[in-house]
């Protein structure tokens, strides 16, 4: 199911009406994660069916993250149900909710999610994944300390899953060093190999999908590295993801 939801993610632009049908029975599942990716991916179709199904999602407050993913989707959708809801988590006393309602707002410059990123990534450890996002969505609106700091967190001396994920911030934020050393990953034969092309995939680097093809074709691939070449695959555009996906 989780390949399955996130390929159809990766592919959400095609506004294929079985697609968006597929992702609302998935706002159901019994998997948080499953929910969030069905939410996200429902952010691309303005069709009054998934607005009633995310506001249903959003006002059943079970998960922090399903709740925020649903809010976020429909303020993306032009619905102010959705940002009031993430709004008010931002000026709340819960924590949790207050991050990833400053996630899901990232770019929109709200003085007071501007402000909680600052004072987070101002304490958190170089490894910390949720202080690369908020330094990624700081850097995304033009911020030149927050930028530094994630080529800082590209170095050499840091795991390879921090250097990914703070290039694939600099990618979306148009410093060209995300891509440079994304590439430079990809071609190193390791797990991490694969994150860092699933990172970079989409239409401008095709290259990618010959590594993901070519693991797909692996009869002793582990699911997780099954679930990146899909995902990445339907990122590069390629048709075959309509095989992949039955």
């Amino acid at each position: 199911v989780d390949i399955r939801v996130n390929a159809l993610s990766a592919l959400s632009d095609s506004h294929d009406p079985a697609i968006q049908s597929a992702l609302r029975k998935h706002l159901g599942d019994s998997d948080p994660g499953v929910r969030v990716a069905a939410a996200s991916a429902l952010a691309q179709f303005a069709e009054n069916d998934s607005v009633t199904a995310l506001r249903a999602l959003m006002q059943q407050h079970v998960n922090t993250k399903v709740t925020m993913s649903a809010a976020r989707a429909l303020m993306q959708l032009g619905d102010r149900a959705g940002e009031r809801e993430l709004l008010a988590a931002l000026g709340g006393a819960d924590q949790e909710s207050q991050i990833w309602a400053v996630l899901a707002l990232c770019g929109k410059r709200w003085p007071d999610a501007t402000d909680l990123m600052r004072r987070y990534v101002a304490a958190a450890q170089p490894a910390d994944m949720v202080g690369i996002e908020m330094l990624g969505c700081l850097a995304s609106t033009g911020d030149a300390s927050a930028r530094d700091q994630l080529r800082g967190r590209t170095s050499e001396g840091l795991p390879g899953k921090v250097r990914i994920a703070a290039a694939a911030r600099l990618l979306r934020s148009g410093d060209p060093l995300g891509a440079q050393l994304l590439l430079e990953l990809s071609k190193k034969p390791a797990f991490e190999q694969l994150i860092a092309a699933r990172a970079l995939a989409s239409p401008q680097y095709p290259e990618t999908v010959a590594l993901f093809r070519d693991l797909l074709k692996r009869t002793d691939a582990e699911p997780a590295s099954l679930q990146l070449a899909v995902e990445g695959i339907g990122e590069a555009g390629s048709s075959e993801h309509v095989t992949l996906l039955h």
